[in-house]
């Protein structure tokens, strides 16, 4: 996203319980930012301020909010997808989103699986939108009330 993404990380489905930024993201020049690789394959290919490589909990069922805007003319256009995931240990996942304006947001977990960049496979195990399915009703509030940096 042109104007920058987050990654917020909660213990429930409705965005409220235990809130934790994860990543800021931005094309180009972001403040305090810092280049983070773990060595997943493929990553190299996105500006280092666009991704970011991060150790989650495994065995675990988290809550993910995935935010982002853009500016076009006079007018921010944001969205926000949430998700839930519970990584195994050991597993590569690469979630990447993806907007349309800020109209549509999507967002992709894909499983990583081959050991180096030319050889990695990248199979999608969820996609998600920012369409509100049931029991993420609360998320829209951890949306529209983002943390003061």
């Amino acid at each position: 996203m042109e104007f920058g993404s987050s990654v917020r990380r909660f213990d429930d489905k409705q965005c409220k319980v235990n809130p934790k930024e994860l990543a800021r993201l931005r094309v180009g020049y972001l403040l305090n930012s810092s280049e983070k690789r773990l060595g997943i394959p493929g990553i190299k290919a996105f500006h280092k301020n666009a991704a970011q490589e991060l150790v989650i909990r495994a065995e675990k069922e988290f809550t993910y909010l995935v935010t982002g805007s853009n500016v076009s003319g006079s007018t921010t256009y944001s969205c926000a997808v949430p998700f839930s995931l519970k990584a195994k240990a050991g597993q590569k996942l690469e979630v990447s989103f993806s907007s349309n304006s800020g109209i549509v947001c999507r967002v992709t977990v894909s499983e990583i699986t081959g050991g180096t960049a030319e050889k990695a496979i990248r199979k999608p195990i969820g996609t998600y939108t920012n369409l509100l399915s049931k029991g993420y009703e609360g998320c829209s509030e951890a949306f529209n009330n983002p943390p003061l940096f």
